[in-house]
């Protein structure tokens, strides 16, 4: 029976691939006949498009937001006008696009990633730039009682995860950009539909285009057989529509709200070295035990508000004994997320705040 049920998941994914790889190129080659031809209509579809490009442009100039962004699609529209201003429209202007993005913004409105702990006062902390930038003008809370255990291989984040699994008592949330069938994932659901059976609450959000090529459609079914609440984000559609490029790159796992992992690894056998896809892969991650594991049970209640459409009670998923003890008495740990919708660069900046008061050394892996 299970050997049926994996040929036929395997026969559907197959197909989904075969579909989208159709429909894409039906699209593209109605477009370019529309354009390189040399019929008459091709002659009006050309002169459309140098209008449209023009109009875009001029458009751009007077938008909002930043001079380098907008130069980078002025020079594009008017290089490639043919092709520039549809692009711009698909990619920035689309109405689809705005509307998702407007879904995402009540999301995280409705989920505010401030005053995360009900009766607690966030913690102040001025002492950097990118810190006040955090906390201040964005918002995020910051941690001063939180254990931060730096995992450097996706060998140790699955071993870490394997076992914040298995202590889960309430719930398990996993939010990732890849989830691949294989070795690894086969492990890590055989642990969440052994705690879905015993009355975790066990979410998972997927990205739909990151899992396009290792799950077949209607997966998320397959999935809810076992016990187990998933979703797409964003599901991919074989249509040119742009706003698929709203993608989810999100890799969180947070446990009970206490214990929390974040980092590059996905869950698919590459990241542990199970297949060699582009010769030995090493990637990292960072696990959280403490009051700031919340935060991304926040990040992950926002994004699943995203994919349901249905509002959560975020206070009902604080831990119900109280948050892990820690004993670390010096640091601090501020876990800070991004949207597409409120045109802020968090990560640049915070980069940018951190290389710009570099004085003695700086890291980048």
């Amino acid at each position: 029976m299970r050997n049926k049920k994996n040929a036929r998941r395997m026969l559907g994914m197959l197909q989904r691939r075969g579909v989208v790889a159709l429909l894409l190129a039906l699209q593209l080659f109605l477009y370019s006949y529309l354009v390189f031809s040399s019929s008459r209509l091709s002659g009006i579809v050309t002169a459309f498009f140098w209008a449209l490009g023009i109009v875009v442009a001029l458009c751009v100039v007077t938008r909002k937001g930043e001079t380098p962004y907008k130069l980078a699609w002025i020079f594009f529209i008017l290089s490639f006008p043919l092709l520039g201003g549809i692009l711009y429209l698909l990619l920035v202007g689309n109405i689809s696009q705005l509307k998702f993005k407007r879904k995402v913004a009540d999301s995280v409105a409705r989920v505010p990633v401030g005053q995360k702990l009900v009766g607690e006062s966030a913690l102040e902390v001025c002492s950097r730039r990118e810190l006040c930038y955090l906390t201040h003008s964005l918002s995020f809370s910051a941690y001063s009682d939180t254990e931060a255990d730096f995992l450097r291989s996706g060998e140790e984040m699955f071993v870490a995860l394997k076992r914040m699994l298995n202590e889960a008592e309430n719930y398990i949330f996993l939010e990732f950009f890849i989830v691949s069938e294989g070795e690894l994932w086969g492990e890590i659901l055989g642990v969440l539909e052994e705690k879905a059976r015993a009355g975790v609450t066990v979410r998972v959000i997927y990205d739909d285009v990151g899992s396009l090529l290792s799950f077949p459609k209607g997966y998320k079914e397959h999935l809810a057989e076992l016990g187990i609440e998933a979703h797409a984000f964003n599901p991919f559609v074989p249509f040119l529509r742009l706003e698929q490029n709203n993608r989810d790159h999100r890799k969180i796992a947070v446990v009970d709200g206490k214990k929390a992992i974040t980092g590059g690894v996905n869950l698919a056998d590459e990241y542990i070295n199970r297949i060699r896809k582009y010769g030995h892969w090493r990637d990292a991650a960072v696990m959280l035990s403490g009051k700031a594991a919340w935060s991304f049970t926040v990040f992950f209640l926002q994004m699943w508000e995203v994919c349901t459409g249905k509002a959560e009670n975020v206070a009902s998923f604080l831990p119900r004994n109280g948050f892990l003890a820690s004993p670390r008495k010096t640091g601090i740990v501020i876990p800070y997320a991004d949207v597409p919708t409120d045109h802020e660069p968090i990560g640049e900046r915070v980069y940018l705040h951190m290389i710009n008061q570099a004085k003695r050394y700086l890291y980048i892996t």
